[in-house]
């Protein structure tokens, strides 16, 4: 069941990402990138945790917002995993 919810979770996320890049919402777009890399880290999927926070954190940094700094000590602590 919780594997079937996580899915779903993953799913809605990729909708939603394919309509805010659609919209050009960049700020939505980086969130959303982050959500499916924790998502991925709750899956043990460690690759596409990276490669959703690196494209995270890629934003967050084109918008200069403070969340860069979180999204890397979180991409960081992905090695201790």
């Amino acid at each position: 069941m919780r594997q079937h919810l996580l899915n779903e979770a993953k799913h809605l996320l990729e909708k939603v990402l394919a309509n805010v890049q659609v919209m050009g919402a960049s700020l939505l777009e980086a969130h959303t990138l982050f959500a499916l890399a924790q998502l991925a880290q709750v899956q043990s999927n460690v690759f596409q945790a990276r490669k959703y926070g690196e494209a995270s954190l890629s934003l967050f940094r084109q918008l200069d917002d403070m969340h860069s700094t979180m999204i890397e000590a979180w991409l960081n602590s992905l090695s201790d995993i």
